[in-house]
């Protein structure tokens, strides 16, 4: 019946408004909750990075850096070779 339809817009509405503020609190509390969670993880990772740098900073020739030195070679050689490469397509 339309009085019974318009009752139950009128208490839908009346619903909306008591609901809406509380929907828009969560948001800004969910928000608030998940930033806070990653800013727990970003401390967390730079705490382990930090344990890292201080073990190398306490023993520097502890360090290997044959692999690094391996990669630069290997990056040179290809820039060499792409310097050929280049010199005989314009000369």
């Amino acid at each position: 019946c339309d009085v019974c339809v318009h009752g139950l817009l009128d208490t839908t509405d009346a619903l909306e408004q008591l609901i809406s503020p509380v929907v828009e609190e969560m948001k800004d509390v969910s928000t608030s909750y998940f930033a806070n969670k990653r800013l727990q993880n970003v401390n967390a990772t730079a705490d382990t990075l930090r344990l890292g740098v201080d073990a190398m900073l306490l023993d520097p020739t502890g360090l290997d850096y044959s692999p690094l030195v391996g990669s630069v070679q290997e990056l040179e050689k290809q820039r060499d070779a792409l310097d050929r490469t280049v010199s005989q397509a314009f000369y």
